[in-house]
Formats: structure tokens, C-alpha cells, sequence
């Protein structure tokens, strides 16, 4: 389901999120099999310009996927 997050009165008591977070190759290998090179990641201040506020609904649930890199 594809919903345009930033034209929507919807509101949801659920979202489940999965940004493509930023974050820096400590690797001495470098960035071949780094994300980066496959899609775009965001940093923060994308994130803070995303309208969770008004998709919420009262009470919610916020699930957010998150990758730590080993």
C-alpha cells in the first residue's frame, strides 16, 4: 500500500517505519558492499521533515526498523 505520507488527512494507529538511515564505513574494505552504493540513505535532518505528528492517530504504536552494521 503506498500512501503519500505528505497529501493524506488519514490518520493511523500503527506505523511501521524503515528510513534509510545514514551512517559512516568504518570498514577497511571501504564502501563497495556499503548501502550507499545500492540506495539512497538520509540523515536526520531528512527524518525531522517527515510528518509523523499528523499521520498519528491519538493512540499509537511506532515500530522502527533499524540495521546495526557488525
Amino acid at each position: 500500500m503506498y500512501v503519500d505520507i505528505f497529501n493524506t488527512t488519514n490518520k493511523y494507529e500503527v506505523i511501521l517505519s524503515d528510513f534509510p538511515w545514514d551512517f559512516k564505513t568504518y570498514s577497511q574494505a571501504g564502501e563497495g558492499r556499503n548501502a550507499n552504493q545500492h540506495y539512497s540513505t538520509q540523515g536526520i535532518d531528512w527524518l525531522k521533515t517527515l510528518p509523523i505528528k499528523q499521520l498519528q492517530h491519538l493512540d499509537v504504536l511506532g515500530l522502527v526498523g533499524l540495521q546495526i552494521p557488525i
